[in-house]
C-alpha cells in the first residue's frame, strides 16, 4: 500500500506541475537551445527508469525471490520518470509553447504508468 501512495504522490505532482505551467504567465520565450538536450535527457531518463524496473525483474526471476534492493530501485525509477517531466517544467518556465513542453509530460505519465508498482515487483511462484 505504501508503494502505492507514493506512486500516486509522485505521479500527481507531474500533473501538478503541467497545472502550475498553465496558471503561470512565463513570459518571453528563450528556451531555444534547450530543447533538444531536454528532449534527449527526459527519453534517456524514462529508459533508464524502464531499465531499472527490467533490472529487478529479471534479477528477482534469476533469483527465484524479490531481490533486497527493489525497493531502493523503485523510488530510483519514480525519480527518473518524474525527471522527464520537470524537464518539461523547465522548458515551460523558459517561456516555450506547450507544444514544446507537452512531450516531455507524455514521456513521464507514460513511464509511471509502465513502472506501477504492480508491475514493477515481480510475482514468483
Amino acid at each position: 500500500m505504501v508503494k502505492w501512495v507514493i506512486w500516486f504522490a509522485l505521479m500527481s505532482a507531474v500533473v501538478t506541475y503541467f497545472v502550475i505551467l498553465q496558471v503561470v504567465d512565463s513570459g518571453e520565450a528563450n528556451s531555444g537551445g534547450l530543447k533538444n538536450p531536454l528532449y534527449v535527457a527526459g527519453l534517456l531518463s524514462a529508459i533508464a527508469s524502464l531499465g531499472a524496473k527490467h533490472f529487478v525483474r529479471s534479477r528477482s526471476a534469476k533469483q527465484g525471490m524479490v531481490v533486497s534492493f527493489a525497493d531502493q530501485a523503485f523510488i530510483v525509477a519514480l525519480a527518473l520518470a518524474e525527471s522527464s517531466a520537470i524537464f518539461g517544467l523547465v522548458l515551460g518556465f523558459q517561456g516555450a509553447p506547450m507544444s514544446d513542453y507537452l512531450p516531455l509530460f507524455a514521456v513521464s505519465l507514460v513511464t509511471f504508468l509502465m513502472i506501477n508498482p504492480r508491475t514493477f515487483f515481480p510475482e514468483l511462484d
